[in-house]
């Protein structure tokens, strides 16, 4: 009987062991993951338009399912290493989509502003042109009634 009791003794503590050095889920780097894409799709970037926006949805949604892998395994062979890569991949690409889309903005509205600019040039040299033109009009208006006083 005492032989039966130091097992489940033995049982008991390894099993407690056990649950105090399992490892646990990278909450921290799902959490800095999902904060940069909730960053990115609050700046509207388009995953169709930024191929990192799609690869950052990728990698976290491939995080989160190797978390839920994980959780279903015994605590001791728990491995999380491959969901905090894809976090980590997960956090860098929303990260670049959003620097990237940001770099696109400020390129538009540059352009705007340059076409904005010289279409503004344009309509003032159309109209200088037009001011030109009607000029000489006056001028040849003013001509032939000077000649026949001077005759």
């Amino acid at each position: 009987m005492s032989r039966w009791l130091w097992v489940v003794v033995a049982v008991a503590a390894l099993t407690w062991f056990a649950g105090c050095q399992a490892e646990k889920p990278p909450q921290q780097e799902m959490d800095a993951a999902k904060a940069s894409l909730d960053a990115a799709k609050q700046a509207n970037v388009d995953p169709n338009a930024f191929p990192d926006m799609k690869k950052a949805e990728d990698a976290f949604n491939k995080g989160k399912a190797e978390v839920d892998t994980q959780n279903k395994k015994f605590s001791l062979s728990r491995d999380y290493k491959n969901a905090k890569a894809s976090f980590a991949e997960a956090k860098m690409s929303a990260d670049k989509a959003m620097a990237d889309n940001k770099a696109a903005m400020e390129k538009a509205a540059a352009e705007k502003a340059a076409a904005e600019a010289a279409a503004k040039k344009a309509a003032e040299e159309r109209a200088k042109a037009a001011a030109m033109k009607k000029k000489p009009a006056a001028k040849k208006a003013a001509k032939p009634a000077a000649k026949p006083a001077a005759k």
